[in-house]
């Protein structure tokens, strides 16, 4: 599968901490995942050096959950990368919220605060298969009855080990690379808030802040609030053609718009989704995309 890689693109104020490859949604399309997954491990194989963060939702809507998500789960020296960081999406948290419910009511119970709406099991359930194409990935491990959880946690070991699923339900709110912020959504409406509490809410918190969907895997357009203060975002979650009012994707809309980069590839049909990444060196980067 081809990889189209960009010329190197100069943002004077891009200064990660070191060689970062960045992936953004993959959305269960597991081909065009491992290609790009292929040309950036060679590039930092061949520089010695270089840390691969995904930005999450892995599964939903392509046709091959089960194999994007062993991919992403592979070590990563196979792979050809110094690091690697699994961030979550609002798609993937379904599945962590439905793999360990206790978990999440005990993170919720963590960071309460009075006042906040919460889902419930079953409304999380019901939002992601029926609204959010979590059904396939159930199809996809041979499970009829999506309320069988248990099932669903020794399906996912038989395909991806103990180790892998502990790298799915260990996913991140985020990874801070010099002044980068690699993130699912966003910090959410209220920018003002320091950067930092966005971040340190449970990556299984399923509340609202200040009266407004605030998790940092479902915000969008926050970069039309407040100013960062000199922090870039490096996030995917909303397509880059619907921000720049296009109405299919091409690989030049994916570009430094003051305080953020967009790696989210969807087309109109999500049949024809590409996967779209960065890699980002001091000053610089380029996008790859398949």
């Amino acid at each position: 599968m081809t990889v189209e890689i960009s010329d190197w693109i100069d943002v004077p104020d891009l200064n990660p901490d070191g060689h970062e490859f960045v992936i953004g949604d993959v959305h269960g399309f597991a081909g065009p995942f491992e290609a790009v997954l292929r040309a950036m491990g060679e590039r930092a194989a061949a520089a010695g050096q270089g840390h691969l963060t995904l930005l999450g939702d892995l599964i939903d809507k392509g046709p091959d959950h089960v194999g994007a998500l062993k991919l992403a789960t592979r070590p990563e020296e196979t792979l050809g990368f110094s690091g690697k960081t699994l961030v979550a999406g609002n798609h993937d948290l379904f599945l962590l919220l439905l793999l360990d419910w206790q978990k999440q009511r005990e993170a919720e119970i963590a960071a309460r605060k009075d006042g906040l709406h919460r889902w419930d099991e079953r409304s999380c359930r019901d939002i992601w298969i029926d609204g959010n194409g979590g059904l396939a990935l159930f199809e996809e491990l041979a499970i009829v009855n999506c309320e069988d959880t248990a099932l669903l946690r020794r399906r996912l070991i038989d395909q991806l080990g103990e180790t892998g699923l502990a790298q799915i339900e260990g996913m991140v709110s985020h990874r801070d690379t010099g002044n980068l912020t690699l993130t699912h959504g966003g910090p959410g409406w209220g920018v003002k808030i320091p950067h930092q509490r966005w971040f340190s809410i449970p990556v299984l918190w399923t509340g609202f802040i200040d009266g407004s969907e605030q998790h940092y895997t479902w915000a969008r357009w926050w970069w039309t609030r407040e100013p960062l203060n000199g922090r870039i975002i490096i996030h995917g979650h909303t397509p880059e053609r619907i921000i720049h009012g296009e109405r299919h994707w091409r690989p030049d809309l994916h570009r430094i718009d003051g305080q953020r980069l967009g790696l989210d590839g969807a087309d109109w049909e999500e049949s024809d989704r590409k996967v779209v990444g960065a890699e980002i060196e001091d000053g610089r980067y380029r996008i790859y995309s398949s």
